[in-house]
């Protein structure tokens, strides 16, 4: 049980790792929103920020960092809480991915009062996605995993 805690903590560190380091690096490289780098026909990097929740939601209220500070470090606690409760792996591992993105958005809060979203994807240039970011991966994939654990309780039960 102590080895799996510790490969949580290794993946919670190099997930914000991966985040915040993706992050400067569109930072350093894209001045504005003006400025992006096709990498496919349905996937751009191009540099916004986000001062709204996931995919720029309640950004038009702008109910400021410090709220948005407090709600996500409530959830992250919360998250912990979950994580610590719950002894199935996969629950675990999901709780810890999206801590990771939950952290890698917080430090950016932290520090600029916003996120740096930066991955666009897109149908040729017609139908847009939100822009997102690595963190925004992280806690997706842990939605997706504690979908993919209620269906195999519910298939084994």
């Amino acid at each position: 049980m102590k080895v799996r805690y510790f490969i949580y903590g290794l993946i919670l560190i190099l997930g914000v790792f991966l985040d915040q380091w993706t992050k400067q690096l569109v930072v350093k490289n894209i001045q504005n929103s003006n400025d992006f780098l096709h990498l496919l026909p349905v996937l751009s990097i191009v540099r916004t920020h986000n001062t709204g929740v996931s995919f720029g939601m309640l950004s038009t209220f702008n109910l400021g960092p410090v709220f948005y500070g407090i709600l996500v470090l409530s959830i992250i606690l919360f998250l912990v809480y979950r994580m610590l409760v719950t002894q199935r792996i996969l629950m675990q591992t999901a709780f810890v991915l999206m801590i990771s993105g939950a952290v890698g958005n917080l430090i950016d809060r932290c520090m600029w009062g916003y996120v740096v979203d930066f991955i666009s994807a897109h149908w040729f240039e017609k139908y847009h996605f939100y822009v997102f970011n690595v963190a925004d991966i992280f806690v997706s994939c842990g939605a997706g995993l504690i979908i993919l654990d209620a269906i195999i309780e519910k298939r084994t039960s």
